[in-house]
């Protein structure tokens, strides 16, 4: 049993936190990246000049070779080998062109001249062109280029522009480094923002390098680092306490935190991943309680609570007497949801307001093999079941104000299936506006989209576009018909000598063909830094941003950008096939197009 309530979060990168995996590809990335600071390849003469003020190349004997290119690779960092290049290069401005050709506008518009030397073993200062330059550093002239552009236009050397975490604070205009804040040496792996106070940050460092976390209060403008005992693999801030954090461990081991992780404290072990939750305010009396899902000795799984405090063997306390499935509880809003194990039907039980557990009822006929928690909103429970006889389809269940019975809002919502072979619902709720949701319904071996404002009491499909992006009436919207009756009653009577050529030349009356209206790819990205197939932010209540096609059903093809900005009422057409690109949401204005690759993630 899982919640997807948490799925849609503004700010946080990792809303629950995500387990770490090895990524021996990047680990093989970064050795190639210093093996080519690292001048593995030959280094050696490549011109014949002998002009004494340009070019003095064929001077250098071996052991001044060897020496230059021993000076430049006893590094490997990037930003210092540009700097050591930078000192053998002379970039001044150009003085005065020479035109060669007649056509100004076939001319090289070069603005920079650059000199290029060496250092010699005994400390002399020979010049050499730009061909040798570079096959002495086995260098390439693109770096060389942007060396000499940056130093033109700044006055100092390029500074680090490769990988690693960025900070905006112009809506990704500009970007800067968080490694020129926390070390270049440091490795960072995950971000999470505190969701009461978006100023305090917390960074995880990567546990392959060492075990750290970066704590920041000014939104990341400066940083404080602290050791770890443990290696983090996930942080769940409290929802209103800013200072207070849960820490799980690769142990499986459950932390605690009161000071902004400064200082941390056991709560409990053999804990499951992702199954701990802070208290519920108004609901729980201490601040303090955590919900969590805790392994017995003897292998058995019980719902635990305790004061993440003085969470002694003493003061723990088991609300649901009996054991639970591995990975059932949830914590959400004014519910808490368990699963029974059981031999045969899986059997389901719902606490409200920290109530006593009663088993959830669903229809007779509902024979259930799976069900997830889609949201807790507005007193009530809007549930996914996975019936005996499904596969890649989910209905759609709305409960009662305490969540224990429920009855059908819609059958047969498609899943797709995820990079970790994991099935993901076709359901998007839409942030800003409860109640709102989109899903994509499977019938008559088609998929159509439909939408829903009152949570699934009424669905209705998506109202395709008037126009597309020239103005003209969509494909399916209208299609081309021969009605030659209808020339007969309509055409002027000199059309009726010419009878005999009807037949021949029949009139294509335009008209509406049915089943035409808008299909959106619903599938969230499984990278936390893109955006996914469709967009919405509480921010911007009411836009919508998705990509999808018009027509009889969902089809990968002719597919679009489409935007809608009065609550998927109306849409329009904004760009066509978006599939290279993602699009982000500025806070308050009008969602743009972006393509991937132009934000540094």
């Amino acid at each position: 049993m899982a919640g997807f309530d948490d799925a849609e979060e503004a700010v946080l990168l990792s809303p629950r936190g995500r387990k770490r995996k090895r990524k021996p590809e990047e680990h093989d990335r970064k050795l190639a990246k210093n093996a080519r600071h690292s001048g593995g390849a030959n280094a050696a003469v490549a011109c014949v000049h002998n002009n004494v003020n340009v070019c003095q190349a064929a001077k250098l004997s071996p052991e001044d070779i060897d020496y230059m290119h021993h000076t430049l690779y006893t590094t490997t960092d990037k930003v210092k080998q540009d700097a050591t290049l930078l000192s053998y290069m002379d970039v001044t401005a150009v003085k005065r062109r020479r035109s060669k050709i007649e056509d100004s506008a076939q001319q090289k518009s070069r603005d920079l001249t650059v000199k290029y030397s060496v250092l010699t073993r005994a400390r002399d200062r020979i010049p050499v062109c730009k061909s040798s330059f570079m096959s002495l550093f086995c260098v390439k002239k693109d770096r060389l280029c942007n060396i000499a552009k940056f130093w033109k236009q700044n006055g100092v050397p390029m500074p680090e522009r490769r990988g690693g975490a960025r900070r905006s604070t112009d809506y990704g205009s500009t970007y800067e480094r968080m490694n020129d804040k926390v070390g270049s040496k440091t490795v960072l792996s995950y971000l999470y923002v505190c969701p009461s106070n978006k100023r305090k940050i917390m960074v995880l460092t990567d546990p392959e390098f060492e075990s750290s976390i970066l704590i920041s209060s000014d939104e990341g403008a400066s940083f404080q680092k602290y050791r770890l005992t443990f290696y983090v693999l996930s942080l769940l801030f409290h929802p209103f306490k800013e200072d207070w954090a849960l820490a799980y461990s690769h142990d499986q081991k459950l932390y605690s935190s009161v000071d902004f992780g400064r200082k941390w404290q056991l709560v409990h072990d053999h804990v499951t991943p992702n199954r701990f939750y802070w208290s519920v305010l108004g609901l729980d009396k201490e601040s303090d309680l955590v919900h969590m899902e805790a392994h017995t000795p003897d292998g058995n799984v019980q719902y635990v609570t305790c004061r993440a405090l003085v969470c002694s063997e003493a003061n723990r306390e088991f609300p649901f007497h009996g054991f639970v499935d591995i990975n059932s509880l949830i914590v959400q809003d004014d519910y808490i949801f368990i699963q029974v194990p059981t031999s045969g039907r899986a059997t389901y039980y719902v606490s409200y307001k920290r109530e006593q557990f009663i088993q959830i009822k669903l229809p007779k006929y509902s024979l259930p093999k799976d069900l997830h928690i889609v949201s807790t909103d507005e007193k009530q429970v809007f549930a996914a079941v996975q019936e005996w006889n499904q596969n890649d389809t989910y209905n759609l269940y709305l409960s009662d104000t305490r969540g224990i019975y429920f009855t059908l809002a819609m059958e047969n919502v498609k899943t797709t299936r995820g990079l970790g072979g994991n099935q993901n619902l076709d359901l998007y709720e839409v942030a800003g506006i409860k109640g709102m949701l989109i899903a994509n319904k499977r019938q008559d071996n088609q998929v159509k989209t439909y939408i829903t404002y009152n949570k699934g009491r009424d669905w209705r499909l998506l109202q395709a576009p008037s126009s597309d992006l020239e103005g003209n009436n969509p494909a399916c919207r209208r299609v081309a018909v021969q009605t030659p009756l209808l020339l007969l009653i309509t055409a002027p009577p000199r059309l009726f000598s010419e009878r005999k050529h009807l037949s021949k030349h029949p009139l294509h009356v335009l008209q509406e063909k049915p089943f035409c209206s808008l299909h959106l790819q619903l599938q969230m990205s499984e990278n936390p830094y893109l955006s996914g197939a469709i967009t919405t932010k509480s921010s911007a209540p009411g836009i919508i941003v998705a990509t999808g096609n018009i027509g009889p059903e969902l089809s990968f093809n002719n597919v679009g950008m489409f935007i809608s900005s009065d609550a998927g009422n109306s849409w329009r057409q904004v760009r066509r096939a978006p599939g290279l690109g993602h699009f982000h949401m500025h806070e308050g204005r009008t969602p743009q197009a972006q393509q991937r690759g132009c934000l540094v993630n």
